[in-house]
């Protein structure tokens, strides 16, 4: 198919599905959407991984091809391993942080609440 259509804008078409697909996971609520989203994170799986080999292997001479497409494939495997590991122990943080204020906002406003039942309950036995 690269063949046909070019690598760089199949490249460019799986990272558009990869944009798509992350995006959704952010924001979706059902599981059947959770599930569309994951065959289109299997096409850019597909894509990206099938299209970036040959188009590494375009970059080097060809007796070093398999050579190239090994490099190309630890490459990618060791940043996305990076990638997850950092944004994995940042986004626990963030979560945490979250939860924490959120947490906090509500238990501040149960004790206003109560504070203010608290004082219209003494107005009135005040006022009799």
């Amino acid at each position: 198919m690269s063949d046909e259509f070019g690598r760089k804008p199949l490249l460019l078409i799986s990272f558009i599905i990869f944009f798509i697909s992350y995006t959704g996971f952010a924001f979706s609520l059902h599981i059947f959407l959770i599930g569309m989203l994951f065959v289109f994170y299997g096409l850019f799986q597909g894509i990206f991984r099938s299209v970036g080999k040959s188009y590494a292997a375009d970059f080097v001479p060809p007796h070093l091809r398999a050579s190239g497409v090994g490099w190309y494939s630890m490459i990618v495997g060791l940043s996305g391993l990076i990638a997850s590991v950092v944004a994995g122990n940042y986004g626990i943080k963030l979560v945490m942080l979250l939860f924490l204020f959120t947490v906090r906002f509500y238990r501040s406003q149960v004790l206003s609440h109560y504070w203010f039942s608290f004082q219209i309950n003494n107005m009135h036995e005040v006022n009799k």
